[in-house]
């Protein structure tokens, strides 16, 4: 399971869709024996598949949905429940959506003794939690309209909190291109010639690799003359047939000169 959960993890589209396929394979060969790891394998792999049902790209929501499926007939409901139940409050809302999707077809085949074990309560509260996250956004908006202050606020402060969520994930990331500079430094001063042959190799790749930008949207934003820009491109690295799918926010601004944030 480690190895279809490392694969997943690809950005390689063709892959990704055949570890996908191996998953399915796995759950209908072994079922409630996958329960039983004890390096949250099972867990790493639920993940990626909620994570994959929940992208863009048709293929591969597709083939995560039939693995889905292939787990729920294969595992027994009740414990696969307690696995669920923590992707209800899950962050993504789509990855919220796929887990009460299939919360729900696992649930049908309970039956009532099945239903009775887990609590007819535990379910209930399953059910208050895929919406609980939507209501609190939704409850913040309406106290600000409620208190006669500018629903300006409330989008300000996503933005901000956005900004600042994406300035930690760039020191991080900039960590780790200091980081792999080193490493390559130190590689080069004892292996020369396989440098080399890898910086070429990475030249041609990137120069291989189609990018081409579909949407670019702009809108003032709040009063002090910010303005924020949407920018939806494809990306097709070198030998794969699909493209992949990223975005970009920039906001701008008189005292920020330009922050973007990667969606």
């Amino acid at each position: 399971m480690l190895v279809a959960v490392k694969a997943m993890k690809n950005p390689r589209s063709a892959l990704c869709k055949t570890s996908i396929m191996a998953s399915s394979d796995i759950f209908k060969v072994f079922g409630d024996q996958l329960l039983d790891s004890t390096i949250n394998a099972f867990d790493n792999l639920l993940l990626q598949l909620l994570l994959k049902a929940s992208q863009d790209k048709r293929f591969v929501c597709e083939e995560a949905d039939r693995a889905l499926n292939a787990m729920v007939k294969s595992v027994t409901p009740l414990p696969l429940l307690n696995k669920l139940r923590p992707y209800v409050s899950h962050s993504n809302p789509r990855v919220r959506a796929k887990a009460a999707i299939t919360i729900s077809k696992s649930v049908s085949k309970m039956g009532l003794e099945g239903m009775n074990e887990f609590g007819l309560v535990s379910l209930r509260s399953l059910s208050l939690l895929k919406t609980q996250k939507q209501q609190r956004s939704l409850t913040n908006f309406n106290s600000l309209i409620d208190d006669g202050k500018n629903p300006d606020e409330f989008t300000r402060g996503v933005i901000n909190s956005c900004i600042t969520k994406n300035e930690v994930t760039k020191e991080k990331t900039d960590a780790f291109k200091s980081l792999r500079k080193h490493l390559v430094e130190e590689l080069e001063q004892t292996f020369p010639d396989e440098v080399e042959s890898y910086r070429e190799i990475r030249a041609v790749s990137a120069a291989q690799c189609k990018h081409l930008i579909t949407t670019v949207d702009c809108q003032l934003s709040g009063p002090a003359s910010g303005m924020l820009v949407f920018v939806s491109a494809n990306f097709q690295l070198v030998g794969e047939q699909h493209t992949l799918k990223f975005s970009y926010v920039f906001l701008f601004n008189l005292f920020l000169r330009c922050a973007w944030i990667h969606l």
